[in-house]
């Protein structure tokens, strides 16, 4: 290697090391993916959206419970009045007080609040599969980005052997032209030295591009990143389990808020019953003066008779709400369905160009080593040589993309199936950021390892996972046309 090499592979290293060493790195896979969980802004923002939505669930819910509410009031009242001819309130300015305590409960609405509440929870499941949608896609996107890394690093390599090649076969020209060679040729691996110096500088660029990526991802700069071992995948595409697909659990479950909404609009038409009970003490209360105290316990009903048609509008509403529910249910399975089969076959193509590629880079090694002997002593021409060499460092990259691509495609297959992210970090840790409450100090201790926190011995309650297909409900009662059920929810 000759002295500009070597000063340009020292410059590169240099470079990296200063600009991405200086603080804490995530060294595996794992650790860049919990770093990213707790610090990418969209998973933040969905993870919000996943707490208000539990918060109003708890604000549905709190309808089928007691209503208690405390009544007061005071001030100055006057009052004139009479009944049967004898006069009950002489009309003077009197310091009216009251105070007293009510409760309403409800008894009976037609299911209209139990519906609701669950079409609340059930919206609650929906955002909380969404947010897991979200995440597992960015641990597909931090995954080909972690290996984009360590592939474009492999290309910086390539290129920078390629240079050295150049290099020391302009040295031999230079040589030949000093004993009365052809300058031409010097020339001409002159370009293709500046040619493959240029390719250094483009795969560099390529490098700088994923670590850009990579700390946008994680939060933290790339260095030293260890080459994870590969997960596992079936023989066969048809090994593939697609019902865990986030995406398609997460319509299912929105089919499920929709036919627990179609299931509440019943309720509109019926009576509302509650218990009203309560009791207040007064004093000079309305004008009237005397003592005033008050004891109830009531039944009280209320029926919206006619409404204008609202109420069946509303139903109707409800009942397109689940028919489009079912449609993207059918959508997302279809897709699913889909990009693994796009998936499976591309990372077979890959693996079939990672084998024809292999063997063609042994024989163009091979070729290219004969033709150099051959240089030596004046019995093949430069052109050729070059030619090799440009060819190799052709095949060595293309080789390297389909190595790389093979590996990505994997991640990209379980992101699929709705395992990547429980595969890279562990369900426990999963189960720890999706029970976390952010407005809380303590943090979980599956992440203390990562943020460097002190651990914590506060017992932590768990949120259990929504199940994919909640129990079936009887839902739309109009006869429709003879087809394959989408609506898990009906019977």
């Amino acid at each position: 290697m000759t002295r500009l090499t070597k000063l340009r592979v020292l410059t590169i290293g240099t470079f990296l090391s200063l600009t991405y060493s200086n603080s804490l790195q995530a060294q595996t896979l794992e650790q860049a993916v919990k770093l990213m969980l707790y610090n990418e802004p969209e998973i933040q923002a969905a993870n919000y959206d996943r707490l208000s939505s539990f918060e109003d669930w708890k604000m549905v819910r709190g309808d089928l419970r007691p209503q208690v509410t405390l009544n007061g009031s005071a001030g100055v009242q006057q009052r004139d009045r009479s009944v049967d001819g004898l006069v009950t309130s002489s009309g003077e300015d009197l310091f009216s007080r009251q105070i007293g305590i009510s409760v309403r409960q409800l008894i009976y609405d037609g299911g209209l609040s139990k519906h609701q509440t669950r079409a609340a929870h059930r919206g609650y499941e929906v955002q909380e599969l969404v947010e897991r949608s979200m995440v597992e896609g960015r641990v597909v996107d931090l995954c080909e980005v972690y290996w984009e890394v360590l592939r474009s690093r492999e290309q910086v390599r390539e290129a920078q052997l390629q240079v050295s090649r150049q290099q020391v076969l302009r040295d031999m020209i230079k040589e030949r032209v000093g004993n009365g060679g052809n300058r031409a040729d010097l020339a001409l691996v002159n370009g293709r030295l500046n040619l493959a110096v240029n390719s250094v500088d483009t795969q560099q660029l390529a490098l700088e591009n994923a670590l850009i990526r990579f700390v946008r991802l994680t939060g933290q700069p790339a260095s030293n990143l260890t080459r994870p071992t590969l997960p596992d995948l079936p023989d066969a595409q048809a090994g593939l389990v697609l019902h865990g697909n986030w995406d398609y659990q997460a319509s299912v479950a929105a089919l499920g808020a929709a036919t627990s909404k179609y299931e509440s609009v019943s309720g509109n038409r019926g009576p509302k019953i509650y218990l009203d009970a309560g009791g207040s003490v007064g004093q000079d209360v309305l004008g009237v003066e005397g003592e005033d105290n008050e004891a109830r316990a009531l039944i009280v009903m209320s029926w919206d008779l006619y409404r204008g048609g609202a109420n069946k509008a509303l139903q109707k509403r409800e009942h397109w709400q689940v028919k489009k529910a079912e449609e993207l249910v059918r959508a997302a399975e279809e897709q699913s369905e889909y990009l693994a089969s796009i998936l499976w076959k591309e990372r077979d193509g890959s693996l079939a160009t990672s084998r024809s590629m292999e063997a063609y880079v042994n024989r163009l090694e091979g070729v290219l080593s004969d033709y150099q002997e051959q240089f030596k002593v004046g019995k093949q021409d430069l052109l050729s040589i070059l030619d090799v060499q440009a060819e190799l460092y052709t095949a060595k990259t293309k080789l390297i993309d389909a190595q790389y691509n093979s590996k990505t495609t994997i991640y990209r297959i379980l992101g699929v199936e709705g395992e990547l992210t429980d595969r890279m970090v562990g369900e426990q840790f999963v189960r720890d950021y999706l029970n976390h409450d952010p407005d809380k100090d303590e943090a979980p201790e599956s992440l203390m390892a990562v943020k460097g926190l002190p651990e914590s011995t506060e017992p932590r309650a768990t949120v259990s996972r929504p199940e994919a297909v909640p129990v079936p409900i009887k839902t739309d009662p109009q006869p429709e046309k003879k087809r394959r059920k989408l609506n898990p929810f009906s019977k």
